[in-house]
């Protein structure tokens, strides 16, 4: 069975699940270049993120607009068919430091400040936290590793149609928990609205700004929560890069 849903009038989505789809090669140029616009990453002749490729499943999500057909946003997710859990299946865990968790806040404080020249490009996880992600079977977790939209279409539309097409492919593949590296600002965000999303670490330069690697039980979040996300993903004045 198939879920329904209400798509937005003027944006369609589409699932994508193989790179021999053109649109899958025009998904990945758009990737790379908000990435490499917003300096999340360094410039390739390839113009596309090769950090993914490793993954066993990665699935693409297109929003394209519906008068023209152009390609507006991405979102990239990745998937596993495993019951076992390994840190290397999905990008939120495998590009992290494995630390354990400080005593109090100002061992944590002092902790971070002795690791500022740490490799930028690594997320931080407690070792508790990281023992509850292994306990997970890996088929019942998605990792949202990207989210795309070209600067001209950073509005609602593009945006609510790509979560909203995002949560439901997480229910189609009984999906209930989504490892997410989540700006900081927007992490804090999420928390003050009461969303179901668990911090696994400290916050953390990754990727061109302070990051939160992130556990959510897609099972407790309230009905319609993904339309709390426009408004907050507006934060930063654009919506582009990790959800």
């Amino acid at each position: 069975m198939k879920w329904q849903f209400k798509r937005e009038k003027k944006i369609s989505t589409k699932v994508l699940n193989s790179s021999k789809s053109p649109l899958w090669n025009q998904c990945e140029e758009l990737e790379f270049n908000v990435f490499s616009d917003c300096n999340y990453i360094n410039l390739s002749e390839h113009k596309r993120i090769n950090t993914f490729d490793k993954y066993q499943i990665s699935l693409l999500i297109a929003a394209i607009r519906a008068i023209d057909r152009r390609l507006t946003g991405v979102v990239r997710v990745v998937c596993n068919i495993n019951s076992d859990m390994q840190k290397e299946y999905f990008p939120t865990i495998d590009h992290a430091d494995i630390i354990e968790r400080p005593a109090d806040s100002l061992a944590e404080r002092y902790l971070l400040k002795q690791m500022k020249n740490r490799d930028r490009n690594k997320l931080i996880i407690f070792r508790d936290r990281y023992e509850e992600v292994m306990s997970l079977a890996a088929s019942r977790c998605m990792d949202f590793s990207t989210f795309a939209i070209l600067p001209e279409y950073r509005d609602a539309k593009t945006s609510n149609a790509l979560i909203t097409r995002t949560i439901f492919l997480s229910w189609e593949r009984s999906v209930r928990y989504a490892l997410t590296a989540l700006d900081t600002q927007i992490y804090t965000k999420f928390k003050q609205r009461g969303l179901p999303v668990k911090a696994l670490g400290p916050s953390a330069y990754y990727w061109g700004s302070p990051t939160i690697a992130t556990l959510s039980d897609l099972y407790a979040a309230p009905k319609n929560f993904w339309k709390l996300l426009i408004p907050i993903m507006q934060l930063k004045g654009k919506i582009g890069g990790r959800v």
